[in-house]
């Protein structure tokens, strides 16, 4: 092959797709890094007591909605409606990320409910590789082992989400595709973990006893004693 062969190859040709695309990959990935590291700065100064707050006024009517979704699920699944039953088990485990998780501990970290849903967005809505890295960053910065959330075949419950049930639930909502028995069974088990893991966790760092006591419980930290009114923030003007 000459050097002119080798110049008029597509890949590297500067208007070619395989170039735009070479190069979005990389935009991609440098504000997946960005984001990764403000992520970091941020978590390094929050706050347990906003975090408290939060899930004090909002967790009681976010867990009722889980709860709910995953009751749904194992109904649906029952009566062998897997591609159903497998969507309402992936959305619980969104609402369990995004207002059980991502949301108190950014609250926490004093920022705005825009990176809330930011955050939200690239963990449940990214790429693959981008959901995968950043609850980790979060939960580790609340000294939360996400790797103890495991389902009962020993599988990683957010490995296994992220790659299998995520998937296979897009699969049946854009295309009707068939969910098999296995992965549905399995979805409603990740979201099951991960409200019985990763959240008591969350709860137990800022110091609140759920599920022994609702989250809007009174606490007495360092003498004071924290009141909440509970509040739906799926409510219009609750947030």
């Amino acid at each position: 092959m000459t050097f002119a062969d080798h110049d008029a190859e597509p890949d590297f040709d500067a208007h070619s797709e395989v170039w735009e695309k070479a190069a979005y990959d990389f935009d991609l990935d440098m504000s997946q890094e960005y984001l990764e590291d403000e992520v970091r700065r941020a978590f390094e100064v929050r706050s347990a007591e906003s975090t408290r707050a939060y899930l004090g006024t909002y967790g009681d009517a976010v867990t009722e909605r889980v709860e709910q979704a995953i009751s749904d699920a194992r109904d649906l699944l029952a009566s062998g409606q897997t591609g159903p039953a497998t969507t309402l088990a992936a959305t619980a485990v969104e609402l369990i990320v995004g207002y059980l998780v991502v949301r108190p501990i950014v609250q926490g970290a004093f920022l705005s409910s825009q990176w809330a849903g930011v955050l939200t967005e690239q963990i449940l809505g990214g790429r693959t590789d981008e959901a995968r890295r950043l609850l980790p960053i979060i939960a580790t910065t609340w000294d939360l082992d996400l790797d103890k959330a495991v389902l009962s075949s020993g599988k990683s419950v957010w490995d296994y989400f992220t790659r299998t049930v995520v998937p296979a639930r897009n699969a049946f909502v854009h295309r009707a595709d068939p969910v098999t028995l296995e992965i549905a069974t399995q979805a409603i088990e990740c979201s099951h973990v991960l409200l019985g893991a990763l959240v008591v966790a969350v709860g137990r760092s800022v110091g609140m006893n759920w599920p022994a006591d609702p989250w809007h419980q009174a606490y007495t930290i360092g003498g004071t004693i924290q009141r909440f009114e509970p509040r739906d923030p799926f409510a219009k003007g609750s947030t």
